[in-house]
């Protein structure tokens, strides 16, 4: 059993190796190193996914939920619900995205270990020109953290980190 715990660990660690997303290195290569530059409203989205079955409404996605959106608000975004993003969207020059945090947890039994898939996304409308022109939510900023963990509570820190190096970048690029 513990070798099979070391294994584990093992390749979630060398993984880390990986480096950037590529969407990231492709934003860079493209100049869309300031796509959060003048965003002020969010919709943010959890999904949450244990052992393959989505966790919709469970106690741990709405404590991610209220996480995130306490996170934003204390930053200075303006945090909107569904109805509100949508009807954003339509307006198509409100600067708004949608913050999709997907959490994908998957227990171990026998290990006391589980292992987790955390992407937080930021998406916002995206014209592509052609014809006819083409509208759609793209990614224009993403953060991906894997590991493993034994307690629970652990992965809302992982969770936390996240937003928190997302808000890191949009002060950023929001500084002038």
């Amino acid at each position: 059993m513990c070798k099979k715990k070391a294994l584990l660990i093992t390749l979630f660690l060398s993984a880390l190796f990986i480096g950037q997303p590529p969407s990231a290195l492709l934003a860079q290569r493209l100049g869309a190193e300031a796509a959060l530059d003048g965003l002020t409203a969010l919709h943010p989205l959890i999904r949450y996914v244990e052992d393959g079955a989505s966790r919709q409404g469970s106690p741990a996605e709405r404590r991610l939920q209220l996480d995130v959106e306490g996170m934003l608000d204390k930053a200075g975004l303006s945090v909107v619900d569904a109805g509100e993003f949508e009807r954003l969207m339509r307006a198509r020059n409100y600067p708004i995205a949608m913050l999709l945090m997907d959490v994908r947890v998957s227990k171990h039994p026998g290990l006391e270990l589980q292992s987790y898939l955390l992407t937080l996304q930021i998406r916002q409308a995206v014209f592509l020109t052609r014809r006819p022109v083409v509208n759609f939510l793209g990614t224009t900023w993403e953060n991906t953290k894997f590991g493993v963990a034994e307690d629970p509570a652990f992965l809302r820190t992982v969770a936390r980190s996240a937003v928190e190096r997302f808000i890191q970048e949009w002060n950023t690029q929001n500084s002038r």
